[in-house]
Order: C-alpha cells, then structure tokens, then sequence
C-alpha cells in the first residue's frame, strides 16, 4: 500500500475504520477523501492496523515509518490546478 487512502480501505467501511481510530464517521470520510491523516491521529491508526494485523506491501506491520512514507510521497504529487475568483480559491 503506498498511499493513506489504501491503508484506510484495508478496514471492511470508514465506520470500522473511524470506530476503531477513537474518531468520528465525517472525519474518517475526509481522510480517505483527502489521501491524508493528520499527525495527531497517527498513534491510533497505528494500534487499530496492529489489531486488525495489517501489514504493509512486504509482510510488516504498519509503523511510523510507513505512516512518514505515505506523507512524503502525498507532499511530492502535484498540487491540483487552483485559481482564485473573487477572493475565493475555486478548482480549475
């Protein structure tokens, strides 16, 4: 798995995923929507994959290391096309 939104779909629904994490459906939604899990909830995420004994692409299990991967390679992908209009920054 090489990105957040895959590790999240290793739970069987967001509710699993976000029930086990300690957070709420929304926030859970938006993460897989948005590739990106904040920092603050990494600790949780970790134990919730080591409950549910996920595993990354070479058999091991999730760590702070593969959390830090999946960010730095989110942060190198291009930025979508954003443009202001009126004040507002709206997709292109």
């Amino acid at each position: 798995m090489r990105n957040f939104r895959e590790l999240i779909a290793k739970w069987p629904t967001i509710a699993a995923f976000a029930r086990e994490c300690g957070i709420g459906y929304e926030c859970a939604r938006q993460m897989k929507n948005r590739n990106s899990i904040d920092q603050a909830h990494w600790v949780a995420v970790l134990e919730a994959a080591k409950s549910r004994r996920i595993v990354d692409e070479r058999g091991r299990p999730i760590s702070p290391t593969t959390l830090m991967n999946m960010s730095a390679r989110r942060e190198r992908q291009p930025k979508k096309n954003v443009r202001k209009n009126e004040g507002r920054a709206v997709a292109a």
